[in-house]
Formats: structure tokens, sequence, C-alpha cells
């Protein structure tokens, strides 16, 4: 771990030691949300104390610094979704949600094959998660407006602190994408601002979903695509892992 990842990680780890710790992690995302909004709804953290409300400034600001060291080296990278499977998920293959990451060469590939063919310029991840494959998607093709839906509240708050790091404009709604039952909250982020609303926006994004490119697999594709790839790739050496033999 280095030094900006400890200037993340450490007051992380200290509200942990007060708090059960996947509280702390959906607060932190809370507080990032609330510190680039100027939505009256929105508020800080509510049970700490002062100086554990002050972790969380710190945590907030060794986030900003790690992405943008991160950013500087790599087209997209989502460190909150790693952090919340190393920290959160405690290492294990999925929650007791039964959630999957997509590993981040799968990201790659599904950005390649899919196509920014619809006029709309719009790409669209009806489980996105934390938002792998529209990062990657919008590395390729900048500028394209990006909409990501998950079931999972976490998940799409994750997708949210992803969009707004990388300047990516889009939304993202929390829904059940395959019944379209709405589960209250929808965020926009626009020039580098984040807005939550509410059921009028979803009617927005319901009149677009079926013209834009759609960019989830199902987790036997995706497990067929990790073992082309593995064969396909040199072996790491020593303990190193490539993050694909880790999700199959």
């Amino acid at each position: 771990m280095d030094e900006l990842e400890k200037q993340f990680q450490k007051p992380m780890e200290q509200l942990g030691k007060m708090h059960e710790h996947s509280k702390v992690f959906v607060d932190f995302m809370d507080y990032y949300i609330s510190k680039n909004t100027n939505n009256p709804g929105t508020s800080i953290p509510q049970g700490y104390k002062e100086s554990e409300i002050q972790l969380f400034e710190d945590a907030y600001n060794g986030f900003n610094r790690l992405m943008t060291r991160l950013l500087e080296k790599y087209p997209w990278y989502d460190y909150i979704g790693e952090y919340y499977e190393k920290f959160v998920l405690a290492g294990s293959k999925a929650s007791s949600k039964g959630q999957f990451y997509t590993p981040r060469a799968i990201s790659d590939l599904l950005s390649q094959v899919t196509g920014c063919t619809c006029e709309l310029g719009e790409a669209y991840d009806p489980a996105c998660g934390s938002a792998r494959n529209l990062l990657d998607y919008h590395s390729k093709h900048p500028g394209v407006r990006c909409t990501g839906e998950d079931l999972d509240e976490s998940a799409c708050k994750m997708a949210v602190l992803n969009f707004h790091a990388h300047g990516v404009d889009g939304v993202v709604n929390w829904i059940d994408a395959l019944t379209r039952e709405y589960m209250g909250t929808s965020w926009r982020i626009v020039g580098g601002r984040i807005v939550v609303t509410d059921m009028d926006w979803i009617r927005a994004v319901d009149d677009v979903v079926s013209a834009v490119n759609i960019l989830s697999l199902g987790d036997d594709t995706i497990k067929q695509l990790c073992h082309i790839l593995l064969r396909q790739q040199p072996k790491p050496e020593g303990n190193v892992s490539n993050g694909l033999d880790e999700w199959l």
C-alpha cells in the first residue's frame, strides 16, 4: 500500500474500528455525494462524532488525491470497486447477495466488441455494479453519455462516484432493470456535479433504453470469456493474479 492509498485507507480503517465497516463504506459514499451536489436533500453521515466526520473528510481528500494519481497513469481505474471487493466483501468470491464484479480484462473486451453505432451517443449497462464496463467504454468513446442501472443501492453509489471521478456525464438509476421496478433514487452526473433526482427522470431514461448499447453479459458468458482470456494470456509470475482466475 503506497502513501496515497494510506491517505484514504487509514481514516477508513479508523472509522471501521468504531462502526460496522460496511456502514462506514456506504456513509463515505454518501459523504462524497453530499460534497459534490447542491441538492438540499443530501446530508453528511449521521450518528458520528465531530472528530469522526473529520475522518470522512480526510478519507474524501485522500480518495481524490489517489484518483488523480491513478487517472494520470490509466485511462480508467475502479478503485472504489476494488476497495469494496477487498475490504467490504472481505476477499470473498461473492457477497451474500451473489454479487460478481467484472474483471478489468473482460471490461476491456466488452468495450472493444460493443460498437458505438447508435445516433444518440449513449451507452447503457442494466446491471452496472461499480460501472467498470461503462468506464472502459467511455475511455474508448470519450463524450458518450452513460446510463447505469443496478438493483443494489451500494453498487449504484459506487457507479456515481466513478462517473464523477472520471468526468463521465450520465445517470445512475437504482432500479430492477428487468421488471422496471424503481427503488426511488436516480443520480445525474453533469458537468462535475451530482444531482439526486427521482421518478420524473426515470421516465425519460426509459424512452432511450432500447436504442443504446447493452454492455452487460450473463455470468456464464463472462466465465467463458475468462477461460478464453486465460488461455491467451501468459501465466503471471509468482503469486500475482490477473483477476480472471479469481472470478471463476
